[in-house]
């Protein structure tokens, strides 16, 4: 939108309207601010500690009131059970199941509790598919913990 101006020297001069130039920038500055809002929102989206290796470098999910952490290792499997803070590693009143889904197999894993972990021997580690785990943590059930295969390096 252009507004007409009377000039001394230019006479009649057409100018852009401020009333408009500030209302598409109140609009512009409006989009950045619900833009980054959106970004910060999202990252608390994502589950606790997805996206970083946990205490002991290894995979995290957060299943219930409680993270697992995963440690590939070259005969099978160790799973921590953690706290919200990823700490306390705890087998009193716990329990796991675990699984190896490959395509359209899927192969029960029989884990074996250890003082502050669990291990699930495998004959050998597969390079895709999926290890889904069913853990409750002092005597909380939590939801199944999927773990994408192989675990990438952090």
């Amino acid at each position: 939108m252009r507004t007409s101006i009377q000039n001394e020297t230019l006479g009649n001069v057409s100018v852009p309207s401020l009333k408009t130039n500030t209302s598409v920038l109140k609009t512009e500055v409006s989009k950045l601010a619900i833009s980054i809002l959106l970004i910060f929102a999202s990252y608390g989206l994502r589950a606790h500690g997805d996206d970083h290796p946990g205490p002991n470098g290894g995979a995290i999910r957060m299943p219930g009131s409680f993270h697992t952490e995963l440690i590939v290792l070259k005969e099978g499997f160790k799973i921590l059970l953690l706290d919200v803070s990823l700490k306390n590693p705890i087998m009193k009143d716990s329990s796991l199941q675990a699984k190896l889904v490959e395509g359209n197999k899927e192969q029960k894993l029989e884990c074996q509790a250890h003082p502050d972990h669990f291990f699930c021997p495998t004959s050998k580690v597969p390079t895709s598919g999926k290890l889904i785990l069913k853990a409750s943590r002092a005597k909380l059930q939590g939801a199944e913990a999927v773990y994408d295969l192989p675990i990438p390096k952090k």
